[in-house]
């Protein structure tokens, strides 16, 4: 049996730099971080702190995170506490505004309003390690004293389109910050 936090302690003692050079803070929501502690194949780890908003209540009317689909085949492997997916599918009777949205990588992360979808809340999945398909729209709550995962990207959707489905997403502050000593912090936090 494969011990996932060991090999994410091994991944970041032979990768520090890619760490270092893509570690951001308050990714997509305050107090969840992530990580990228391999490039081929990409493996992001996410850790999230006690402030993280993902621990609060989740309203499947309104998301924090909001609703979307990746890019990759995902494989999630919970490493901490309990990583819950919020599964939707289109069409429905919960209305919600559509965004275009830009990725990481891109030059430029605006958000545009790009129209209004209809979808249906399917219910939650929760497992240890599950494959998550890139065009599964979900969104995620947390549960448990504190929270880590990791994503091995696998298979590229080609028809991937960047949307995601909310209530009121709007810029916010504070979101996709630099991190300081992300190596160390990362250390400390399977550690602990």
């Amino acid at each position: 049996m494969i011990n996932y936090i060991d090999l994410c302690e091994y991944l970041i003692s032979i990768n520090s730099e890619i760490i270092e050079r893509t570690a951001i803070k308050n990714s997509s929501c305050i107090g969840l971080n992530s990580f990228i502690i391999n490039e081929k194949p990409k493996i992001r780890l996410f850790t999230a702190d006690s402030n993280c908003e993902l621990y609060k209540y989740y309203d499947y009317k309104n998301p924090i995170i909001p609703i979307h689909p990746h890019k990759y085949d995902d494989l999630f492997i919970t490493l901490q506490g309990n990583v819950i997916h919020h599964i939707y599918e289109l069409g429905g009777d919960i209305e919600f505004n559509s965004y275009q949205y830009g990725r990481l990588s891109d030059n430029e992360l605006k958000i545009n309003k790009v129209g209004k979808a209809n979808l249906s809340y399917l219910g939650t999945r929760s497992s240890n390690q599950m494959k998550l398909d890139a065009k599964t729209l979900h969104s995620v709550q947390l549960k448990g004293d504190k929270c880590s995962w990791m994503i091995i990207e696998t298979f590229q959707d080609s028809n991937f389109k960047q949307i995601a489905y909310h209530k009121n997403l709007r810029e916010r502050k504070n979101l996709y910050q630099s991190f300081e000593n992300p190596v160390s912090y990362l250390k400390s936090y399977l550690l602990k």
